[in-house]
């Protein structure tokens, strides 16, 4: 036990960075196919990965100024 504890503690960046290579390969052939259920398959990894995410990604404010007449 105490083994598999060093292995992951000393390896724990190498083995998120397997992991986001994974689901990043898996994201483009999901977007590649033309069906959404492979969409909803995935879903929940994306969004496991977006609450561990440090950077909070949110849609930008589209600032209009208002017309001139």
């Amino acid at each position: 036990m105490n083994d598999v504890i060093a292995y992951l503690t000393t390896y724990w960046a190498d083995i998120l960075q397997i992991v986001a290579y994974v689901i990043s390969g898996a994201s483009v052939l999901v977007k590649i196919t033309p069906t959404p259920k492979d969409d909803a398959v995935l879903q929940p990894f994306i969004r496991i990965l977006s609450w561990l995410s440090l950077a909070k990604v949110t849609p930008p404010v589209v600032v209009t100024a208002p017309p001139r007449f």
